[in-house]
């Protein structure tokens, strides 16, 4: 089959995804850049491109606000210690969200669409609540149900995401573990005043942590999770394991979570790995998560695997050639490569190439136009069996592919 046969075939399936995407109600419908596809699909292996500036749509009235017009251009940056976004299957999108430490403190909410070269901002974001005087607090914020919220629902003041930001394909909605409620840096003694409690009176009313976060990019609402949730610090990790419905947590105590019955399986951390500023990636085909932490000087670092079918762990390898920091990398698993997929900055090459069967890392050395760093996100597309990434406002691809010597 030529080279044309293949990407007129590859366009015709897009066709029939872009319809059957629209007959399941995804909003906004956005048409496919049939020329961008192509030139996707033709892109040779391990080689980066380029992508021509992204258009931008959605919630976007709150910009002017917050003096971030140039994410009318742009899209939504990235954000300190959230380097993940989360492919929706449903959607044939990716989903961003993520609230910077000291610039965009934002619970703003984001999609991705490739095929379309276009960025989404489902949510815009409310002003952030910490620092914020009483009179703000009372104007601005409530309790329902015992979490305090925005007036529009949303956290007050997000948290970064670090190895947390997932998608539940089944339930459709984004996840991610928050261990301070989403109200980072509110002080909870001007909460008490602004809406007229006493601090026992808002102790007794405002649920404690941990939560879980969700968002329904259908509905374009926040909701929260409040029972059982697993014990978690500043910087979980989580995954979502679609053949038991349920969430993986990692942090104080690694659990399956299930949403729907709001109950906790407390699982063995016994010789498990990971810990603060951790990464992960889910291999469906071998049902196993991969840990990866920092690299030390010598850039070496142990990766270990968790079995879900033994519900073990293993210490793959006890130094591995390359390592990845949840604030300097994204991790994600290559159906089509049947390999986890690490673009580090920690160590060189960034690219790297991770096998569970074979316990095997394998760096990716890409050609093309490197992708800058900067304040970066990204993730896999399976529908276009490319990396994205994106750094203050540009956007490139990589089919990254295992080189057998």
């Amino acid at each position: 089959m030529s080279k044309w046969a293949c990407v007129l075939g590859m366009l015709a399936a897009l066709a029939t995804s872009t319809t059957a995407a629209r007959a399941a109600g995804v909003e906004p419908a956005l048409e496919p850049d049939g020329e961008l596809l192509a030139r996707i699909a033709a892109l040779p292996a391990n080689t980066w491109m380029k992508l021509p500036p992204p258009k931008v749509t959605g919630d976007l009235d709150w910009v002017s606000a917050f003096d971030w017009n140039s994410m009318r251009r742009v899209g939504p940056y990235g954000r300190d210690y959230s380097n993940k976004m989360a492919w929706m299957p449903d959607r044939k999108r990716a989903i961003y969200a993520g609230g910077g430490h000291n610039i965009r403190p934002y619970n703003d909410v984001w999609e991705y669409d490739l095929a379309a070269n276009i960025w989404v901002c489902l949510y815009g974001a409310d002003p952030p609540a910490h620092g914020r005087p009483p009179e703000w607090i009372k104007e601005n914020l409530a309790i329902e149900d015992g979490v305090l919220k925005t007036r529009r629902g949303g956290p007050p003041r997000l948290s970064h995401t670090f190895d947390g930001w997932n998608y539940d394909s089944q339930r459709r909605v984004a996840f991610m573990p928050e261990s301070l409620r989403g109200a980072v840096f509110v002080n909870s003694k001007v909460v008490a005043q602004g809406l007229g409690m006493t601090d026992a009176e808002l102790a007794a009313r405002w649920k404690p942590a941990p939560y879980l976060l969700t968002f329904d990019p259908y509905g374009r609402k926040w909701g929260y999770i409040t029972e059982n949730v697993p014990l978690c610090g500043r910087d979980p990790s989580a995954r979502y394991i679609a053949h038991l419905k349920s969430y993986w947590v990692s942090s104080s105590e690694l659990a399956l979570y299930d949403p729907d019955a709001r109950t906790k399986k407390k699982l063995s951390k016994k010789d498990g790995g990971g810990g603060y500023a951790s990464s992960t990636a889910y291999d469906p085909d071998t049902r196993s998560v991969v840990v990866i932490v920092p690299p030390g000087k010598e850039g070496t670092a142990p990766t270990w695997v968790y079995s879900f079918d033994t519900e073990t762990w293993r210490l793959a390898q006890p130094k591995a050639p390359t390592g990845g920091r949840s604030s300097s990398c994204y991790f994600d698993y290559d159906s089509a490569a049947k390999c986890c997929v690490l673009f580090t900055t920690n160590v060189k090459p960034h690219m790297w190439l991770y096998e569970v069967t074979a316990n095997e890392w394998t760096p990716v050395e890409t050609q093309g136009p490197q992708p800058s760093t900067g304040y970066m996100i990204g993730y896999y597309d399976p529908a276009r069996d490319v990396v994205v990434h994106y750094s203050n406002g540009d956007v490139w691809v990589c089919r990254a592919k295992k080189v057998r010597k």
